[in-house]
Order: C-alpha cells, then structure tokens, then sequence
C-alpha cells in the first residue's frame, strides 16, 4: 500500500513539528516575562489587529532560518495567517496591549 504524503513527513516530521513549537514557545516566553504577571489572565483577551501583525512576526521569525521547503513555508504560513485573522476580537480604535 502506498503512504500517503503528509506536510509533517515532508518537514522532517514529528521531531520538526516539536523543534517549531518549541522554537515558537520560546519566542512567545520572553515576550510574556516582559509582560506584567498581573495582567496574565485577570484582564479580557484582546487581540487588534496589531497584535495579530506581532505574532505573525514572531511566527515567521520561527520558520525562516528553518530548512524546509519554501512552497511548505508558504502553505504553512498562509494556514497561520488565516489563523490569528480569525482570533482578532477587538478592533485597532479600542487599542488593546500591544506585543
């Protein structure tokens, strides 16, 4: 039987997946120390649509120096975007913190 190809597989797998996520996490960390401990989770969630550009900074920021194949980069990219556009809740007037 013929395996089907995955993105995973493509990218090195299991273990590129966790490298990403860790790389991403990282990244993530050392924004949220600069961050004030009172804020995390005691004030609603908002995320404008400069908040939205941030995290996609830091995404691709995570999959550049990355070697996977570019079209992937691509298609991997384009699903994450499309992501933080659906998560944005409040618009740019009502400024919420940036990153």
């Amino acid at each position: 039987m013929i395996q089907p190809i995955t993105v995973s597989k493509t990218i090195g797998g299991n273990n590129r997946i966790e490298q990403l996520c860790k790389m991403f996490s990282a990244r993530i960390a050392i924004h949220l120390r600069k961050r004030s401990v009172l804020n995390w989770g005691f004030l609603p969630f908002t995320n404008t649509p400069i908040q939205k550009d941030a995290w996609l900074l830091y995404m691709d920021a995570v999959l550049n120096p990355v070697s996977i194949p570019k079209s992937y980069k691509c298609a991997l990219f384009h699903c994450l975007s499309l992501t933080t556009h659906q998560m944005m809740n409040t618009p740019e007037e009502q400024k919420g913190e940036s990153l």
